[in-house]
């Protein structure tokens, strides 16, 4: 990975202070049943680095009956990932990958907010982000949603990393537009995602009540980016992985009115990030 440059260190000191402590916000403890299923969704996460054209590497022998739909990679390499179907878990996966240089690519590409959707008054989205989606959205809607028909009761879990995290939550609000019972039959788990978009943008995918977990490790620094005084924010619902703690505690942080949680990876000052607690979730490799 680069260093990060002069630029990026200046985006990230524009980090504004938390919110008002008259907001009334809470934590509390992840239960190891549930972490387990986060660990799940992690190592299905770290598959999208590799080049797949059949479910066939070490991490994939974890997922017994499991057949790969689609590798895919746009122009660029900026949206890669695969859609595979799990009959045991019966669920069908669309992944997306990170990139090598996260903090680099939010902050020097195209990283202005641009309107989207076009339909919710006032949403922006980040610029790059966006575009890298919209390079691969209609092939995978129809790869994922032909998947579903083919599969009564099966999910559709949505996971990514880093980029791919960007890119997971955008897939999820275009997904839901198109068809509004995939709603209730979505989840949505990422690690490592910067912010995507502004407020409105925030509380139109909240108003979803998606199953959306985005977990943040530690000191990871990128979900601190792009800054919160260019009009980004987070959407719903933190799983923080504590620093500090042997035992790698997770806790849930709750967002109130469409605010992130100042008690978790909020709480993390910029002299204390760590790059390399971007490339893991608990212990697997990312």
């Amino acid at each position: 990975m680069r260093p990060w440059t002069p630029v990026i260190w200046a985006y990230a000191l524009l980090v504004i202070s938390p919110v008002s402590i008259a907001k009334e916000f809470t934590t509390s403890a992840v239960p190891e049943t549930e972490i387990n299923v986060l660990k799940v969704y992690a190592v299905l996460a770290g598959i999208s680095y590799k080049t797949l054209t059949s479910w066939d590497c070490e991490s994939c022998s974890l997922f017994a009956n499991t057949q790969l739909v689609d590798f895919f990679e746009s122009k660029k390499e900026r949206a890669v990932g695969y859609v595979a179907v799990n009959n045991d878990l019966k669920q069908v996966t669309l992944a997306f990958r990170g990139t090598d240089n996260a903090a680099q690519y939010i902050t020097d590409l195209k990283f202005r907010l641009k309107r989207w959707p076009d339909a919710v008054k006032d949403s922006r989205v980040h610029h790059g982000f966006l575009e890298a989606y919209q390079t691969v959205a209609d092939n995978l809607y129809k790869l994922s949603t032909e998947q579903l028909a083919k599969h009564s009761g099966y999910n559709l879990t949505i996971v990514g990393h880093s980029l791919g995290a960007a890119l997971a939550s955008l897939a999820s609000v275009d997904f839901v537009m198109r068809n509004k019972t995939l709603a209730n039959m979505m989840t949505v788990t990422t690690f490592g995602q910067p912010r995507v978009g502004n407020k409105e943008y925030v509380a139109y995918y909240n108003s979803f009540n998606l199953a959306t977990k985005r977990v943040v490790n530690k000191r990871d620094p990128v979900p601190h980016l792009p800054p919160r005084i260019l009009g980004y924010r987070h959407t719903n619902e933190e799983f923080w992985i504590k620093p500090d703690n042997k035992d790698n505690q997770t806790i849930a942080c709750p967002e109130v009115d469409n605010e992130t949680n100042p008690d978790c990876s909020r709480s993390v000052k910029l002299s204390e990030y760590e790059r390399i607690d971007h490339s893991w979730a608990w212990n697997i490799p990312l």
